[in-house]
């Protein structure tokens, strides 16, 4: 078992954590599938993808293995990591419904995009004879196709 009280500094302490972090995070997810945590199952949930981290030892599982115990195991931290777990679920959902927002929203600026092209295609704009009269609406367009209107397109 780890020393939890081992005084650890600069980018020991951030791996220390970040490996807890993760740690934690595998167990609250093989639990919540009522999968057996240990070590070797915590190693190969970590190794995936294979990435080759090397960060990612036995050894290193194993203390943050200790690492969760220790937090589950005292009173304070105990309801921290429970709250964590409930704040990680919400996360997770906002996530998930910001995703769909981002569906719905690419959907809409096409239909936004489509409605404006045939605005614009549909677009006649009023033109001025020597006089300064306002001509046909219909008098800009090409002279090639008859349109709906009577006017030629």
């Amino acid at each position: 078992m780890a020393d939890y009280h081992m005084k650890a500094t600069g980018p020991d302490l951030d791996l220390h954590f970040r490996m807890a972090m993760d740690v934690l995070e595998k167990v609250e997810h093989l639990e919540a599938c009522g999968e057996p945590v240990t070590a070797d199952s915590l190693y190969q949930h970590l190794q995936l993808p294979l990435n080759g981290d090397p960060t990612i030892t036995m050894s290193r599982i194993e203390q943050g293995l200790s690492q969760v115990q220790y937090w589950r195991e005292q009173f304070i931290t105990r309801n921290i990591v429970h709250h964590r777990l409930h704040l990680a679920i919400l996360a997770h959902q906002v996530q998930g419904e910001i995703w769909r927002l981002q569906q719905y929203q690419y959907y809409f600026d096409n239909l936004l995009r489509q409605a404006d092209t045939l605005l614009k295609n549909t677009l006649h704009l009023p033109a001025e004879s020597s006089t300064g009269a306002v001509g046909a609406p219909c008098q800009q367009r090409s002279k090639h196709r008859p349109s709906n209107d009577g006017c030629l397109q």
